[in-house]
């Protein structure tokens, strides 16, 4: 899978978060427990005023008062039923968050309205967070942005730090952070903590006033004093990073655990990175889990995206590839850049979804509109492929380009790869090998993984099998697919290693349980062979139909073989002459010598003899032996072609000389007048075409080391 990095959440306080602030900025600043006698008088007296504040009380268990939301409910009810404006706020706050009452956001949006015409400050704020975000109404920002304005004319810091953040974002009202930063000020003079948030986060990325991250955590302790979950969270995250302050992950994870403690879902979030990552407490991977659960059921889109990477691993939780689809495509909804690449990325493997390249590229396109790298990296891969979209290499080269400008040091591998292969670009191996140096000097696992392969074989740079190898191992050793698959390759052959199946297996297994196409193809090549694990037809199929569901041409062929043999699936000629046809259109040489002897001998195919020659001549000019072979036989006997025994000659030698076989004395005998029928032919072809050193899984097609994943 995709390296899923989540930075640690700053978090900038929603307008819909104003109404909740409201109820506890009211609880706090009339918080008297020796007023708590007064208030019960009041209430019972039918006050509404005393019923209000008494409710506060409950609501927000202080004052000596048992916090008790239900008991809070009714007496905003007898208040609001009495036209105490505070009262109806506060209990659309409760419809609107479900506390102490079932959840209605419509029934909180009437109370807000009813409060709002009477020119209450908190009910327009309120009104307006609910048409800011569509909450029990259509969406409508500028009206939202006019109940905020019409607040904050008033004087009202809640509605400044709201219409402040509509002039910030440019939602509502076009874009002018001057006049945004002139309304948090004037808010933080008043106190506003929502306001102390939004100030602090322009001052920390320099949103139209110089960078000055001092001051952006004094305002965010300010927020964080007041108790304000958004405070708590971005003061947090200052201290688990050192960012104006010295670094302090402990006190990092009691200020995100008392921003959980009041239901905030970036405090829940933000405290399970802490857990995952063993930031500041223990590693726990379950409790981390259990916290993006909480913080996904209050609709935040980084948790969602969390709790669907540990049902995609099974860190946690039970492995569940469905759920995590469904977690990336919440998250994806709310237009988080890397769920939607997540969820590309299920449905271009088929993980939890029906396999569907077009929405799969939909996905990335959306992503890289955030301009998310490896979003960029996923549309360069698919115009490379031809997966999903028409193929285009200089596409493909572009969106590598954008990518890497905006720190992919994986495209800086799949760059070096357009380099080597000349796809789209002048064909340059000793280029190719600088940017997987640079990639690799990035910490780039798969930048290590391809200049192994090059030190290992001498691919523009001078042959080095002990630094190969070592590159290898040290890319598979940090979890690189790509390294694993190669290094897997290695010891299935014997390549600068001594030839080990079963380490061979092993290393496909990692790479092909990461959805690396070359490790799952590797790894169908062993359950078909019965080499480092025990023989299984059906199991080499299914990692041989994910590898081919990736495109990758040798596992197409080596499916096709199947098929046409009918091991681990029912015999299909048909089947099999498609499959060889997929790998063949997308280079695969074996493939072409497969979809020619089909032609030539009309299986699963009309025949058509001059066609399976030219498939022949394709693999042949691809260097392929069983091509030459085969081209050879055809010249012998002027099958498809005219009869021309000299070019048979060289072309046995050149098949005999690529493979190390018996063709030898199969020339010898061609030589001397030996041949007395095709059975000759069938051997030879045997002999060269057929090889027991995994003729579908060897390799990228070309001489190519081993192609990025992301």
């Amino acid at each position: 899978m995709a390296s899923y990095q989540i930075d640690y959440a700053t978090e900038q306080p929603s307008p819909l978060d104003a109404s909740g602030q409201f109820v506890l900025a009211w609880g706090q600043r009339n918080s008297d427990a020796q007023a708590l006698d007064r208030l019960r008088n009041a209430a019972e007296a039918g006050d509404p005023g005393g019923q209000f504040q008494l409710g506060l009380y409950y609501y927000c268990g202080l004052g000596g008062a048992a916090k008790d939301q239900e008991r809070a409910v009714r007496l905003f009810e007898r208040a609001a039923q009495r036209g105490c404006s505070p009262a109806e706020v506060s209990l659309g706050v409760c419809y609107q968050t479900g506390g102490g009452v079932q959840k209605d956001v419509q029934e909180a949006v009437r109370l807000f309205d009813t409060a709002a015409k009477k020119g209450d400050a908190a009910g327009q704020v309120a009104l307006g967070g609910c048409y800011f975000h569509g909450s029990g109404v259509e969406q409508d920002e500028a009206h939202a942005a006019r109940l905020f304005q019409r607040a904050a004319d008033e004087g009202d810091p809640s509605a400044q730090a709201c219409i402040g953040s509509c002039y910030q974002l440019g939602r509502g009202v076009q874009r002018n952070l001057q006049k945004a930063l002139c309304l948090y000020r004037a808010a933080v003079q008043q106190g506003s903590a929502t306001a102390q948030v939004n100030l602090g986060l322009c001052y920390q990325k320099g949103l139209g006033t110089q960078k000055d991250l001092s001051r952006a955590t004094a305002l965010f302790e300010d927020a964080a004093k007041q108790g304000h979950p958004a405070g708590l969270v971005n003061l947090g995250v200052c201290l688990l990073h050192g960012r104006g302050l010295e670094k302090d992950p402990p006190r990092a994870v009691e200020l995100f655990r008392g921003a959980a403690g009041k239901g905030y879902a970036s405090g829940l979030f933000n405290l399970g990175l802490c857990y995952a990552g063993g930031l500041g407490v223990d590693k726990d991977t379950g409790i981390a889990a259990e916290l993006y659960r909480q913080a996904a059921e209050r609709d935040h889109p980084g948790a969602q995206l969390s709790l669907g990477v540990c049902f995609h691993r099974g860190e946690g939780v039970e492995k569940d590839v469905v759920r995590a689809a469904m977690l990336y495509a919440a998250a994806a909804a709310q237009g988080q850049a890397t769920a939607q690449v997540s969820l590309g990325l299920c449905f271009q493997r088929g993980e939890g979804v029906e396999p569907n390249l077009g929405r799969a590229v939909e996905l990335y396109r959306q992503a890289a509109e955030r301009d998310h790298p490896t979003a960029l990296l996923a549309l360069g891969i698919c115009y490379q492929s031809g997966r999903g979209v028409e193929q285009d290499y200089s596409q493909a080269i572009q969106f590598y380009k954008w990518a890497a400008e905006r720190g992919s040091a994986a495209s800086l591998v799949n760059l070096g790869h357009c380099l080597f292969e000349g796809l789209g670009v002048t064909q340059d191996p000793a280029r190719a090998v600088d940017f997987f140096r640079c990639a690799a000097e990035l910490g780039e696992s798969a930048g290590q993984a391809s200049l192994g392969e090059c030190y290992l074989n001498g691919w523009g740079v001078g042959r080095n099998p002990a630094l190969g190898i070592r590159l290898l191992e040290s890319a598979a050793d940090k979890g690189s697919a790509a390294g694993q698959a190669a290094l897997g390759g290695c010891y299935r052959d014997g390549s600068g290693v001594e030839k080990k199946l079963e380490r061979a297996a092993e290393l496909y297994r990692l790479a092909a349980e990461q959805g690396n196409a070359e490790g799952q193809a590797g790894l169908g090549w062993c359950y078909s062979q019965g080499a480092g694990v025990d023989r299984c037809a059906q199991t080499a199929v299914e990692w041989l139909e994910r590898a081919g569901r990736q495109g990758h041409a040798p596992a197409l062929a080596h499916l096709g073989e199947c098929y046409a043999r009918g091991e681990g699936v029912e015999k299909n000629l048909v089947n099999a002459a498609e499959l060889y046809r997929e790998a063949s259109d997308r280079g695969c040489a074996r493939a072409q010598v497969k979809l020619g002897d089909c032609y030539a001998m009309g299986v699963g195919v009309e025949r058509d003899v001059e066609r399976g020659v030219a498939f022949y001549q394709a693999a042949a000019s691809a260097g392929e032996p069983g091509g030459v072979a085969c081209l050879g036989l055809c010249y012998f006997y002027g099958v498809g072609v005219d009869r021309n025994v000299e070019e048979a000659m060289r072309l046995f030698r050149m098949a005999a000389d690529k493979r190390d076989t018996a063709a030898n004395d199969h020339f010898d005998d061609a030589q001397t007048g030996v041949v007395s029928d095709v059975e000759w032919a069938q051997r030879l072809y045997r002999q060269i075409a057929s090889s027991s050193a995994a003729p579908f899984a060897a390799g990228v097609e070309s001489n190519s080391p081993e192609k990025s994943t992301f």
